[in-house]
């Protein structure tokens, strides 16, 4: 085989331990192997969040193409069948998410366009039960891009979703949309304490960091 012996520094795709599990029951039809694998290849190059791959590309991919040919719709129903995955999106934008907590609740959430209350906070982000920091973040603030999904993910060892959502709503009701106010508001939270739930909801304003907090905070992390 032309791809062997390995280069030291070969490239590498993540696999979900709960995918390689899927797949290895011993009853995988050879087509279902092949799509799955090649889906999460798609998917580990994503920029998507959460990660996407849209179904025209996945028709149009050499290597699907070459193995499948005209059993590309059999595969995927056969891969869908096995829970890996969910569908969103409808005719040509329909795409595959690794079924995940997050892709899960992306799917079930209306896919209304969101109103937007006066003082720019998004009336879907603020009242759904679904508490979600990324997708906060990127209603709210601006695109997500890796260093913030980075940044979120890291954050998230310390707090809860809905804590940080609770600080997302405190820089846009502060006129303060960035990241780095967001992660100013958690810091004054990890030494002060988290507000209660009344007063994170109901009433930010004590919440709230003067532009001289934010600037104080800024400086101690340089």
């Amino acid at each position: 085989m032309t791809d062997f012996p390995l280069p030291d520094e070969h490239g590498v795709t993540r696999v979900p331990n709960a995918v390689i599990s899927a797949l290895l029951d011993g009853d995988t039809p050879r087509d279902t192997i092949t799509f799955t694998l090649r889906a999460v290849w798609w998917l580990d190059r994503s920029r998507a969040y959460p990660r996407s791959v849209h179904i025209s590309d996945l028709r149009s991919d050499r290597t699907l193409v070459s193995e499948l040919g005209s059993r590309f719709d059999d595969a995927l129903d056969s891969t869908l069948s096995r829970g890996v995955f969910v569908v969103a999106g409808s005719g040509d934008g329909e795409r595959l998410m690794l079924n995940t907590v997050s892709a899960v609740r992306l799917t079930a959430s209306d896919k209304r366009e969101p109103d937007t209350a006066k003082n720019g906070w998004s009336q879907r982000a603020a009242e759904t039960s679904i508490e979600d920091a990324y997708r906060a973040y990127e209603a709210n603030i601006a695109p997500l891009t890796p260093m913030i999904r980075e940044s979120i993910s890291d954050a998230l060892q310390d707090f809860t979703d809905e804590q940080i959502v609770s600080a997302v709503r405190i820089a846009v009701e502060s006129d303060s949309r960035s990241w780095s106010f967001i992660a100013a508001v958690l810091r004054k939270w990890s030494t002060g304490g988290v507000p209660s739930e009344h007063k994170s909801r109901g009433d930010s304003r004590g919440s709230r960091l003067s532009e001289d907090e934010l600037q104080r905070y800024l400086k101690e992390q340089r």
